[in-house]
């Protein structure tokens, strides 16, 4: 029996390698349903019109091709680009055999490895940072029940201020690794100083790289740069440049980064190419090293996926990644280097106006007021009646533990409960109810906000005020959304729970 075309095609069709067949010409002469499968069809014809130009593949008679593997970028139906790596096979009558190696689902962009990788490890950063700031949140609070609780020389306080201001900076790198890996699409953009994320992000970094590099800062002090953006975005673009202008110092050496505007219209033009500019003036991040630079040919090929010069130490991403960014903020990007001479590479993006601005500014400066009374001293004004009766829900011991001290201290009456379902338990047995319910939102078995809504069906008039160092916003908004008091975030002083129950009691 002989194999006839159509077993052929079946076999192809049955492999779950994406595969497809160019003609000399450059035209598709074969698909097979992998491939259909892997990227969608821009129309139902498209599927079966042969041959005709590879739609999805704008540069295919542009790119080298190899029997190893090559980068190029594809197209999707809708018109959205995406990185892909090919293997290419010589067929005979120089047609051309092209194996799809790695690439994204046109309708899925997070299908991308790199995407994939950073939200994995985002979400480990996030875990982290949690048990972090409950470890903090226990340090903070057995300091301020000391200060409150007994009456110290003034050398030993002098101690404990320095731990508590210690803890204090560390809790506030917590919250920097919380928001830098939030950097999930849901997140919406919103009015932010370019100068503070700059400044807040370099000083984690240089706790990240080896002290034989020097960061220098030049940020603008007299006027705020603000922008529209995602902040966890801006940091990737800066760690990214940082982490690059590191490798090409690999003896060590100063790096520098800047925050300027621009309002250069010629300039501004060139750089978008556009002669209609959303905006009049454009912040610039400048991030510049003195290493070892780059020859024409690699600068010409930088932005392209996979392509990288670090052999396996890089992925060829980064600066596609920071690029995707860039573009998706309305900006641009620009990269000055020359072998020995060192690299520059600054980022365009457009500057909000002065009044947005100062909205952001007067926003900001409220928030810090209210920080800084919120954490002014310790509640010193106990009282020998109580002032309520409190249910503390928490999984972690620690935390437990020192807001049940340091709550007693301030005279309330307090219970404690280790997962949610002791929680249900301890409020239904109770036959008053609790003044206000302390609740954190990670817990195993039954989460925070599974507690809150079988609380809210013990007692629809539950008062609850929730406490935790990193939870889903879906599920925050849950518990705000259907009568949640509010929201504080770990690690607190006890000083600012304090004043906050204070609101609700």
């Amino acid at each position: 029996m002989s194999v006839t075309p159509e077993i052929y095609l079946s076999v192809l069709n049955a492999l779950k390698e994406p595969i497809f067949v160019l003609s000399s010409e450059f035209q598709i002469i074969f698909v097979n349903s992998a491939f259909w499968s892997a990227l969608p069809a821009k129309t139902d014809s498209g599927r079966v019109k042969l041959p005709q130009p590879p739609w999805f593949w704008p540069d295919a008679r542009a790119v080298e091709y190899s029997p190893e593997s090559f980068n190029s970028v594809f197209v999707s139906g809708e018109g959205q680009e995406f990185a892909v790596k090919l293997r290419a096979c010589n067929l005979a009558g120089g047609n051309f055999l092209i194996q799809l190696l790695d690439g994204i689902n046109g309708a899925e962009t997070n299908r991308d490895f790199h995407s994939q990788r950073l939200q994995a490890l985002g979400m480990l950063a996030s875990g982290v940072a949690h048990d972090f700031n409950n470890v903090l949140t226990g340090i903070l609070g057995h300091l301020a029940y000391l200060k409150a609780a007994t009456n110290l020389e003034a050398q030993p306080m002098e101690s404990l201020n320095s731990i508590e201001e210690g803890a204090k900076k560390a809790s506030e790198i917590a919250q920097q690794i919380v928001r830098f890996s939030k950097a999930g699409n849901t997140e919406e953009s919103k009015i932010i100083n370019l100068s503070q994320i700059v400044e807040r992000t370099c000083r984690l970094l240089r706790g990240a790289i080896s002290s034989k590099y020097q960061l220098d800062l030049d940020l603008p002090e007299e006027s705020d740069v603000t922008v529209l953006g995602i902040e966890a975005r801006i940091a990737q673009i800066l760690v990214n440049l940082v982490v690059n202008a590191r490798d090409a110092c690999p003896n060590g050496g100063k790096i520098y980064v800047s925050v300027d505007q621009i309002s250069d219209p010629a300039r501004l033009s060139a750089l978008l190419s556009t002669d209609e500019l959303p905006c009049d003036s454009y912040a610039v991040i400048r991030v510049e090293d003195c290493g070892h630079g780059m020859p024409p040919e690699v600068l010409d090929r930088i932005f392209e996926p996979y392509f990288s010069t670090k052999a396996e130490n890089g992925t060829g991403i980064g600066l596609y990644t920071v690029l995707t960014i860039v573009k998706g903020f309305g900006g641009a990007i620009e990269v000055e280097s020359a072998p020995e001479k060192g690299t520059a590479v600054s980022i365009y993006l457009p500057q909000l106006s002065a009044d947005l601005g100062a909205v952001d500014q007067l926003a900001a400066k409220s928030a810090s007021q209210e920080t800084s009374l919120a954490e002014s001293s310790i509640v010193e004004d106990t009282l020998s009646e109580s002032r309520g009766s409190i249910l503390v829900v928490d999984d972690e011991y620690t935390v437990r533990n020192v807001l049940s001290l340091a709550l007693q201290h301030l005279g309330y009456e307090v219970t404690i409960a280790s997962s949610g379902m002791e929680a249900v338990s301890k409020y239904q047995a109770r036959s008053e109810p609790f003044d206000l319910v302390l609740l954190d939102m990670l817990m195993p078995q039954m989460s925070g906000e599974r507690t809150f809504h079988e609380l809210k069906q013990l007692d629809p008039r539950v008062k609850v005020l929730i406490i935790s160092g990193f939870a889903p916003e879906e599920a925050i908004k849950s518990v705000l959304d259907n009568g949640g008091l509010g929201f504080i975030q770990k690690p607190f002083t006890i000083d600012a729970l304090a004043r906050r129950m204070q609101e609700f009691m």
